[in-house]
């Protein structure tokens, strides 16, 4: 919503039915750019199970299975195309948050990456819910690092390397992962950078209070 709120057009996948249903009756109401797609992006295409928790929902497993889980359609990024259903020219920016399901979803996006020409990946690492899933904050960058991808955190006003992002101190923690082959300082235009180094909680409060619905 903040991007499209900015002027972009914005690709939007969430498996959450409640947040689906959110995400298009704003777009429509406030005439936003945004594209849905109701699915699961993991590291296959196919059927998965999928815990709707809101916020928080998450895939099942062997670790945390429940009996409440849905079956849904999951898509690896390298489908995004198929998926969508019309070409996609280009993606400048990724904002991804999926309650652990990120390396996956990482492994699943070796075309994507070259399709796209390694864009800048804005992505959440919460300890707690990487270990539901069977991974670590490592293996989410040894992922990324096997395309040619680095931490960084932004921090007054430029980019900073972060050397091992698992000794990171809080549970969750948002990296933008930078390819080696960009510059990291001269990546990221000002136009995302105002948008991305928002801080969401309150651009969402003013949103709430401008609507007239808080």
């Amino acid at each position: 919503i903040p991007f499209a709120q900015d002027g972009w057009h914005a690709i939007a996948v969430e498996a959450g039915s409640r947040n689906v249903d959110a995400l298009r009756i704003t777009s429509k109401l406030d005439n936003l750019d945004i594209e849905v797609l109701p699915y699961i992006v993991h590291e296959k295409t196919g059927a998965m199970y999928f815990y709707q928790n809101g916020p928080w929902g998450f895939v099942t497993n062997d670790v945390v299975n429940t009996p409440d889980a849905e079956k849904l359609n999951a898509f690896k990024l390298d489908d995004l195309e198929k998926v969508a259903g019309h070409e996609v020219n280009r993606i400048d920016f990724v904002k991804m948050d999926v309650e652990g399901s990120e390396v996956a979803a990482v492994r699943g996006a070796e075309r994507f990456f070259k399709r796209y020409g390694y864009p800048t990946f804005y992505c959440e690492a919460n300890r707690w819910t990487l270990i539901m899933q069977n991974e670590c904050v490592r293996s989410l960058k040894d992922e990324f690092a096997k395309h040619g991808y680095q931490p960084y955190i932004f921090m007054d006003g430029k980019f900073v390397h972060v050397l091992d992002p698992e000794n990171q101190i809080e549970n969750i923690v948002n990296y933008y992962f930078i390819h080696e082959g960009n510059s990291a300082n001269g990546l990221i235009s000002d136009n995302v950078l105002k948008v991305a180094g928002q801080n969401y909680v309150a651009l969402v409060e003013r949103y709430i209070e401008n609507s007239g619905e808080g």
